[in-house]
């Protein structure tokens, strides 16, 4: 906030802010809401599998 740095966050909640000119927009690009991401280091363990495969799941219930 005030050119202290970079964030990702909501529009709905960063709508004071974003009115106030406390924050700005710099592209006009956004994910759909209701969107998960899962990062991770590039591997390919079966425990980092297992866990996306539940939380999958999860999400799908």
């Amino acid at each position: 906030m005030n050119g202290h740095g970079i964030a990702l966050g909501d529009d709905l909640l960063a709508a004071d802010d974003l009115k106030a000119g406390r924050l700005i927009k710099p592209f006009d690009k956004a994910a759909p809401c209701g969107t998960y991401w899962l990062l991770g280091a590039a591997s390919r363990s079966r425990a980092r599998r297992m866990f996306r495969d539940w939380l999958v799941e999860q999400l799908s219930l």
